[in-house]
């Protein structure tokens, strides 16, 4: 009998230690994740050249190993959100320390909702907009409750379905205010019959949603030289105060949604610039300034 008590105890403790695993993960530290958590990067959105290509967390061989991940940088504190999921971990070691303890902080059970939705930080809270999943597009807004460690949804006048890929269009949210626009939205009737053709659908109509409102506005359609971003993987370079830096081809567009203008800079020299390898890493934009990081060596290039 004490045998068998000892034996419960040991799969007890086992069942405790698997668990606590999958809540913490440990990162080295390097320049680029010392210096972004200073207070001018507050607010940053931080982009790569391939939706998936920043991994700092190694989930090894698992359901999350491929799924892309967001950085965030909140108060001084980074967080990485698990992109099609609800997990967010944070890590609040010491600025120097080698390595870095990232903690998961949700209790999310369910996940594959809200692929390739936009994540983002407003008023010190954290929100995912959109996306797809359960065999829909959503336009759902969703803002992570800390007292109960799980999201909640925000309603809103409407749902429009948006998502960061194609069908989805482009997205902007101011840095320091409290408007996101998005170049177009998506119309899904996967569930009706229809041909193929009709069954998903990009409406190239710009909109709008004020954040303390939670309501959407139609602004207008949109310029049928930008509709090529639909079809683009990732074009944005990084995001101006009024609008966005993008690449199209062999030239570079900065889109200044907020007065509703659009600026070509063909430089060659700049195309070069941001078309070489370097830049290629993580890219932001602060305060009148571009920075861009070679991530595999972690150091801080401006």
């Amino acid at each position: 009998m004490k045998r068998t008590s000892q034996l419960c105890f040991l799969l007890l403790m086992f069942f405790v230690e698997a668990r606590s695993q999958e809540k913490f993960y440990t990162v080295p530290n390097n320049n680029f994740l010392r210096t972004i958590r200073e207070p001018r990067f507050e607010g940053c959105e931080f982009f790569t050249s391939y939706s998936l290509a920043f991994r700092l967390i190694d989930f090894k061989p698992s359901n999350f190993s491929t799924y892309g991940q967001v950085l965030m940088v909140r108060k001084g504190e980074l967080y990485i959100f698990i992109n099609a999921t609800g997990m967010l971990y944070k890590s609040a070691d010491p600025i120097n320390n080698d390595s870095l303890l990232f903690q998961r902080v949700d209790k999310t059970e369910h996940y594959g909702y809200n692929i390739n939705c936009k994540a983002f930080v407003f008023k010190d809270k954290f929100y995912n907009l959109g996306g797809y999943g359960f065999w829909r597009w959503n336009g759902q807004l969703r803002v992570f409750d800390e007292q109960s460690s799980d999201w909640k949804i925000e309603r809103l006048n409407r749902e429009i379905p948006i998502a960061l890929d194609p069908p989805g269009q482009l997205q902007w949210k101011s840095p320091n205010g409290n408007q996101l626009i998005s170049l177009g939205y998506i119309v899904g009737r996967q569930t009706e019959k229809v041909p193929e053709n009709e069954r998903v659908i990009t409406v190239d109509t710009v909109i709008s949603l004020d954040l303390e409102k939670a309501d959407w506005k139609v602004l207008g359609k949109l310029n049928s030289r930008l509709a090529v971003f639909s079809t683009i993987d990732n074009p944005v370079i990084t995001v101006l105060d009024s609008g966005l830096l993008v690449s199209q081809r062999d030239h570079i567009q900065y889109l200044n949604l907020l007065s509703n203008k659009i600026y070509t800079l063909s430089d060659k020299m700049v195309w070069n610039f941001f078309s070489s390898p370097r830049t290629r890493n993580i890219g932001w934009y602060a305060n009148g300034h571009y920075y861009y990081t070679v991530f595999a060596s972690g150091t801080l290039i401006l």
